[in-house]
């Protein structure tokens, strides 16, 4: 009897595993495709309440624009928004600028870039319009939830002429781009356009 009950658990694993994989093989990444031009100006105001627009925002070679839910109330943004500020040097240094995009209030976003002593440009979006704009926006939370408007956290990066020359995004909200893995793939651009 405990042997088939164990042989149950291990075919149920199995099968919650293999729908796991086969929901993750259908998934494909939202929002505007690699090589396009990026379809929005941002317009938002940053973490010290001036307006902002992609084309000021633009650094040497272009920009990194990571599309977070919150920096109030998401700890795995959290995480990312910090990781960005260890790494913004090194964007910076191969010519991308670094922003993010949160549907935070301004007052949420300039309190964490004070706590977290964040250089980088942070853009509040509260009703989450940039991220309906771009077809990125999670529908899965209703008008009225706390989540309304997040997007499916991912990351963008565009070259001087606001085309998209990356784009990463990883379904589901607790994991996130690997930023070691963007900086090599600009390190290797700008090897290539050399």
């Amino acid at each position: 009897m405990l042997a088939r009950l164990l042989s149950s658990c291990v075919l149920a694993a199995t099968l919650f595993s293999a729908v796991i994989i086969t929901h993750a093989a259908e998934w494909s990444p939202p929002g505007p495709a690699v090589g396009t031009r990026f379809p929005d100006s941002l317009n938002a105001q940053d973490q010290n309440g001036k307006n902002r627009s992609l084309p000021e925002l633009l650094g040497e070679k272009g920009v990194l624009i990571a599309f977070v839910r919150s920096a109030d109330w998401c700890p795995f943004c959290m995480r990312q928004l910090v990781d960005l500020q260890q790494r913004a040097a090194q964007f910076e240094k191969l010519g991308f600028r670094v922003v993010t995009v949160s549907v935070d209030s301004v007052e949420l976003v300039k309190k964490f870039a004070d706590s977290q002593q964040i250089t980088y440009t942070m853009l509040a979006d509260p009703a989450g319009d940039i991220n309906k704009r771009l077809g990125i926006r999670d529908e899965s939370y209703p008008v009225g939830t706390k989540a309304f408007g997040v997007p499916q956290p991912g990351i963008f990066v565009l070259d001087r002429e606001q085309k998209i020359i990356g784009k990463y995004f990883v379904p589901g909200y607790r994991e996130r781009p690997d930023l070691d893995g963007i900086i090599k793939d600009l390190e290797n651009l700008g090897r290539s356009s050399t």
